[in-house]
């Protein structure tokens, strides 16, 4: 398995995660405390799976590229619109599961897999 592929893996299980420990009643939250529990749930599956070492912005897509450098994010590079902080459809604090349902339409796309 590639750097990549491994990058992408545990991108989607932490964000399969978050997702599924996302509950709809958190949509009445405020947008700027809602990133504070998404952080949170983020933090508690790098915990529970062991990576010790920090990540950017604990992020797998951060740290492969080295730094918060979204033009080179794994994501951008697969479609040149997509930003993590994408308001309007899937921000990823505001709406993690859309942003999951983004990430996986995207590995569809980057591995010619069906689509979800």
């Amino acid at each position: 398995m590639t750097k990549l592929d491994r990058c992408w893996k545990n991108c989607l299980r932490m964000w399969k995660w978050v997702s599924e420990k996302w509950e709809e009643s958190f949509a009445a939250i405020p947008a700027s405390e809602r990133g504070v529990i998404v952080s949170a749930l983020k933090a508690q599956w790098l915990r529970d799976h062991r990576f010790t070492k920090a990540l950017d912005e604990d992020c797998f897509f951060c740290q492969y590229v080295g730094a918060n450098e979204c033009s080179m994010c794994p994501a951008a590079l697969i479609d040149p619109s997509f930003h993590c902080a994408d308001h309007d459809h899937y921000c990823w604090c505001w709406e993690p599961k859309a942003f999951y349902r983004k990430l996986l339409r995207l590995d569809a796309k980057r591995t010619g897999k069906k689509k979800p």
